[in-house]
């Protein structure tokens, strides 16, 4: 197996004490902290009990070993105690519980560093926490264990391909077809890997061999093998002079207070009932040496915004409280933003608001862990109960419901391991949740009783490319571009719609990142081949971060970055991006899209000593008939926060009553 050039050694301690801003989870936030007098401690909660799960251990470029310098004693484990330990690791890790996993499973290496099976669940977890090299030295270190343990092979080569190194990941691959010919997870991965390098042939056959296997596959595969291009939708670009089905409101920035501090990763809800009342929420740091969630709220349909910080509950504030979520709830009015408060007792939390108001009332700790990361939250009809409110939270512990509008939550109900849990209701009160696996693709799992009793995980989209939680090789700039993707419920006649990037084509050395869409018309058992539904599709340049929203009635909003007005490579230091905003009135097979920024932004201004992040998704607000996109830009050398009134025009009417079809009978219902 060839590895990559070079003998950097990657220290698990070292590393994470450096004091640049060094990424956990793949949602959640720079966690750079510092004390009340502005001195910067060596790490942030976050970085500290990584370290803490990861002591005792030295990561090398291709294999982990004892840290002979350590402090860390090695447990004392009786005969026969290492398989119960490690099933008690698996299970944390299938719970969500990676930081207490990443300890098990170092533990495991320290009792027994023969055993293969304790270094490939070690790489298992650090996967989900952003550590890519260091999961990709506890694989290999499996391998040298086991030579035969194929799960670690193909997971190495996984990980090459997050870390640019296609060729080596081929390789690895292949050497898992010369131990398991009918691998066809393998084939899959072969498939889209011989792609993505140039050799049809290769990648026709393995594609071949996956389906006969009933692999799971990249289905744009099949198109792009026949033709060179995925399926696309029919894209325009949208008119400024007022002929559109909406109409775009200039730029408005939301953080409007928070002037010499810097803001990212966003979020945003609106009311169906009033759309003038909308909240939007965002990770803030006008506070020198921490980082808050901050809160806007519009009552004039976005004309303009004031400003916030939330804080979560007394007794359990911290450093460092990010990672915004809102949640609406059509049948009370009542809004709802929070965040995850990241300390040892903190966690998620949310604070409700009543129509009108500017005001939040105080917020409710959800449940108390300082290992918890990236909440989101949904409200609305328990099934079979239309006269009823449920408010979710989901996140990396699993399932949370509140029936008395946050005052009290529901024990958790596990998910499957993953990031970035996104809550969905439909209009009978099915619950979706989608997330990325942290592996090959964006996953759902659906509840039809309310979250007792929770479906088995089912595939969305899988990916062409290798979507690390960390800086993406296949974008320009410096930071990261998790793949979590979005889905949304058409309230009508409960149509889903999901997005996500992946990576179509290179070109040269050059990713070509697209914007897919995929809908389900059967409660997400099927969903459609993959589309893609951005223009400049055929050229290297990049779309990510896609937001989806479904209005009243049916008509889909989407909000992305992209880079394609700017000629830049991959390897560039910095990206220039725009966003921009698309609407789709017939079901997503069709889109009209506008650039929302007034230039494109530098990423190369949005992180503390020269770091890079413009954080890891964004937010879009759906009102009535007004549309509300909230996203970064750095137009003022400062990361600020954004957004537009966006309106929209309603169903086409004839003024004179009959279908006469002529341009002086139609007219717009008035908004």
């Amino acid at each position: 197996m060839a590895l990559h050039s070079g003998s950097l050694r990657f220290i698990s301690v070292l590393v994470l004490v450096v004091t640049s801003i060094v990424a956990v989870g793949c949602s959640s936030s720079e966690t750079t902290s510092t004390t009340a007098s502005g001195l910067i401690p060596p790490m942030g909660y976050k970085e500290q009990i990584l370290a803490d799960a990861m002591a005792g251990l030295v990561y090398e470029e291709d294999r982990v070993v004892l840290d002979p310098f350590g402090a860390v004693e090695r447990p004392h484990w009786g005969e026969g105690e290492l398989r119960s330990k490690l099933d008690e690791a698996w299970r944390l890790l299938d719970s969500g519980r990676t930081i207490q996993a990443i300890r098990a499973f170092t533990d495991a290496v320290l009792v027994a560093p023969h055993e293969a099976e304790c270094y490939e669940g070690l790489g298992r977890a650090l996967v989900l926490k952003n550590r890519t090299r260091e999961a990709l030295a506890a694989f290999l270190t499996a391998i040298e264990r086991q030579p035969d343990r194929v799960s670690a092979r193909l997971a190495a080569g996984n990980m090459m391909q997050r870390l640019g190194r296609l060729e080596e990941a081929i390789e690895t691959w292949n050497t898992v077809l010369d131990l398991e010919s009918t691998n066809g997870s393998a084939h899959s991965r072969l498939a889209a890997g011989y792609y993505l390098a140039g050799d049809l042939q290769q990648s026709e056959f393995h594609l071949d061999r996956a389906d006969a296997l009933g692999a799971e596959v990249a289905e744009q595969l099949r198109k792009l093998l026949i033709s060179g291009r995925p399926e696309h939708a029919d894209v325009r670009t949208g008119s400024s002079e007022g002929t559109e089905s909406v109409t775009i409101g200039p730029q408005v920035r939301v953080n409007v207070t928070g002037t010499s501090g810097r803001a990212n990763e966003t979020t945003s809800v609106s009311g169906t009932g009033s759309s003038l009342d909308a909240v939007s929420g965002w990770n803030d740091y006008r506070q020198s040496g921490f980082i808050r969630n901050g809160i806007g709220v519009t009552l004039d349909g976005g004309a303009t915004w004031t400003d916030q910080l939330l804080r979560s509950p007394v007794g359990h504030q911290c450093d460092v409280e990010g990672d915004p979520m809102t949640a609406y709830d059509a049948r009370t009015g009542t809004f709802w933003a929070g965040g995850i408060a990241f300390c040892g007792g903190g966690g998620p939390y949310l604070a409700r608001k009543v129509p009108g108001s500017d005001a939040f009332e105080a917020a409710v700790l959800i449940y108390e862990d300082g290992g918890t990361d990236k909440a989101w939250a949904a409200a609305g009809p328990r099934p079979g109960i239309p006269d009823s409110t449920r408010l979710y939270v989901a996140y990396n512990y699993g399932l949370q419901y509140s029936d008395d509008l946050g005052d009290s939550w529901s024990a958790i109900k596990n998910l499957a391991s993953g990031v970035g849990f996104l809550p969905r209701i439909g209009p009978g009160g099915e619950l979706y949740i989608s997330y990325w696996d942290g592996w090959s693709g964006i996953k759902m799992q659906r509840s039809l009783d309310g979250g007792a009793t929770i479906s088995a995980p089912v595939t969305i989209g899988t990916f062409m490319d290798g979507w690390d939680t960390g800086d993406a090789v296949q974008i320009p700039g410096d930071f990261r571009v998790p793949s979590i993707g979005s889905i949304a419920v058409d309230p009508g006649d409960g149509t889903l719609y999901a997005v996500y990037h992946d990576t179509t084509s290179t070109v040269g050395n050059e990713h070509n990142v697209d914007i897919y869409f995929t809908r389900s018309t059967d409660q997400g058992d099927t969903w459609s081949t993959p589309r893609v539904i951005n223009g400049d599709s055929d050229t290297p340049r990049d779309q990510f971060f896609p937001w989806i929203e479904v209005d009243a009635s049916g008509r889909l909003h989407l909000l992305f970055l992209d880079t394609r007005n700017t000629t830049q490579l991959d390897t560039d230091s910095s990206a220039f991006i725009d966003a921009y905003y698309a609407t789709s009135d017939d079901g997503g097979d069709s889109w009209t899209e506008f650039r929302l920024t007034p230039s494109s932004f530098d990423s190369a201004v949005t992180g503390p000593g020269g770091g890079q992040f413009i954080g890891d998704y964004l937010g879009l607000g759906i009102g009535e008939n007004r549309i509300y996109p909230v996203y970064p830009s750095t137009q003022n050398s400062i990361n600020q926060i954004f957004s537009h009134e966006i309106v929209s025009a309603g169903a086409a009417l004839f003024t004179d009553g009959f279908e006469s079809g002529t341009a002086d009978a139609w007219s717009f219902a008035t908004p």
